[in-house]
């Protein structure tokens, strides 16, 4: 999974991944070691985070929270949704910086240069992803993908009711996929034709 990501991973995932691997390569670490770590913890985002509508602040600008309120009290008007929002931000740098740290330290690095790439990562996504609320979709499409391109693998012509029972489909359906992943397969070797 460190080459090529699948057709129906999600866009702001593909980023990190693309990105996180860039930036280990700088390290020293191997390129297939690098896209493994980068998806793993891409992965861990869409496991742990999907389904939350997250704001990003622009790099450089201060939150509501971080500056607190000039006058001691609540904000009028402020909207409660926005500040949970940027807790969960602030979470989210903090899961993915202990998350990619627990990997690098795994591999050998130390926890100091480890924890400096996490902190890299969070400086990324401030500046690329920031002053948008940013949504990590459940991975249904993917799943799904994912599912076929296993369910096409294991095919091996005849063992249609096999894989039905295996993946919790109708034979049907099994004959479907196959379809539509031998398909996709000759459109890629083949391109377009006309």
């Amino acid at each position: 999974m460190t080459d090529r990501l699948p057709d129906a991973y999600p866009e702001l995932l593909a980023d990190l991944v693309v990105q996180l691997r860039r930036q280990l390569e700088k390290t020293g670490i191997a390129s297939g070691r690098a896209g493994a770590i980068a998806f793993a913890v891409a992965e861990h985002a869409r496991e742990h985070w999907s389904g939350f509508p997250i704001y990003v602040p622009m790099d450089g600008h201060d939150t509501a929270a971080q500056t607190g309120d000039l006058f001691g009290g609540e904000v009028m008007g402020a909207d409660p949704a926005a500040s949970e929002s940027e807790d969960l931000y602030a979470e989210l740098l903090a899961d993915l910086t202990c998350e990619l740290t627990a990997h690098l330290v795994s591999e050998g690095l130390d926890e100091v240069a480890a924890r400096a790439q996490g902190v890299r990562l969070s400086q990324y996504i401030r500046r690329h992803w920031g002053g948008q609320s940013i949504y990590i979709p459940r991975g249904v499409a993917y799943e799904s993908d994912e599912r076929a391109r296993r369910m096409f693998e294991k095919f091996r012509g005849n063992n249609h009711v096999a894989l039905a029972r295996e993946f919790g489909v109708s034979v049907i359906w099994v004959y479907k996929t196959v379809a539509r992943q031998r398909a996709k397969l000759i459109g890629k070797i083949q391109g377009r034709l006309f």
